[in-house]
């Protein structure tokens, strides 16, 4: 599947995230139509934003990234 330049962009925010261990990450307002895996590899993140995108369902990574750790998961549609 090729992967559009918000999936591109999103996954190099998750791999920021992932290398200074953050807690939040904003991935709001860039048109995503689905999330990347590599938000399975944040077990750190407490706060996760993902609004006003355009998701249709949410992938088996939001599952997989350890959901104990979270204490927020925002999403809303636009």
């Amino acid at each position: 599947m090729v992967r559009d330049e918000a999936y591109r962009e999103a996954e190099q925010r998750i791999e920021q995230a992932r290398r200074e261990d953050a807690v939040e990450l904003d991935l709001s307002n860039m048109g995503l139509t689905e999330v990347p895996e590599a938000i399975a590899n944040l077990t750190q993140l407490q706060t996760l934003n993902l609004s006003n995108n355009q998701l249709t369902e949410l992938s088996e990574a939001i599952a997989l990234y350890h959901p104990q750790e979270t204490q927020k998961i925002i999403i809303t549609t636009p």
